[in-house]
């Protein structure tokens, strides 16, 4: 499966949860953060990937860095806010209010604490 849909899949799975601690309860799952590290790796984290070249992949990375920060991975998180640059998209954010005020909450904390 394509890592970008594992991300997807994990997030649409936690947002479909109905109370914040079934949501917490999910990922702190250790298979769902051990399906994260390994998509990530294989996608776009991997040394071969090459953004220009990849349709979407400013929204696989903000998958990824949302994850790993609701998970409390910051240095994960940090990884794929340190991809992204000045670039971000409205989802997944927007799961978490107003998409730019969530994406610069996260990306400030993952970035303070690696």
């Amino acid at each position: 499966m394509n890592g970008g849909l594992v991300a997807e899949a994990h997030l649409e799975h936690w947002a479909d949860l109905r109370t914040s601690q079934e949501r917490a309860a999910y990922l702190r799952q250790p298979h769902v953060h051990a399906e994260l590290v390994e998509a990530a790796e294989r996608s776009v984290l991997h040394p071969d990937f090459r953004p220009a070249h990849a349709y979407g992949w400013v929204t696989v990375q903000g998958c990824f860095a949302l994850l790993f920060s609701l998970i409390g991975d910051r240095a994960r998180a940090a990884a794929h806010f340190r991809a992204l640059g000045n670039l971000a998209s409205e989802y997944p954010w927007s799961y978490l209010g107003k998409p730019a005020d969530a994406y610069v909450k996260y990306r400030d904390a993952a970035l303070a604490g690696s």
